[in-house]
């Protein structure tokens, strides 16, 4: 089992980077196909590349009319479950252009290690940890 999570958490920083500059397809790569979402709005699962940048791209689309710029993690923890998974905990602060936090929600993002890359596999947001 791999006690190192530091190439999963990179992936995890990564994607979120991807994520606030807006390049959905470096996205959709760190995604495993099915990708799970859960969020208080409701559970979507994206089958495949296709529809993961279809969704996700209405959300950054979202977002950015919101004002979002990035995300901070604060507080992110692993956990090992097995050699080629690893769950993060913690939350996120959604920063605006303005450089003021837009909101705080707490994560749960489970990682699977594929064909030598680290892959979100399932995010579940949810409230921020106390």
């Amino acid at each position: 089992m791999h006690a190192d999570t530091s190439a999963a958490e990179a992936a995890l920083r990564d994607y979120a980077e991807s994520f606030a500059r807006g390049d959905i397809d470096r996205v959709v790569s760190f995604l495993h196909m099915p990708c799970v979402y859960i969020r208080p709005a409701g559970v979507t699962v994206f089958p495949d590349a296709v529809a993961a940048r279809a969704g996700l791209s209405a959300g950054m689309e979202q977002m950015r009319a919101g004002g979002y710029h990035h995300t901070e993690f604060v507080g992110l923890a692993s956990r090992v479950l097995s050699s080629d998974l690893v769950a993060f905990s913690g939350a996120f602060v959604r920063i605006g252009t303005e450089g003021h936090e837009l909101n705080r929600v707490g994560l749960t993002y489970t990682l699977r290690l594929c064909e030598r890359r680290w892959r979100l596999v399932c995010a579940i947001i949810h409230d921020p940890p106390v």
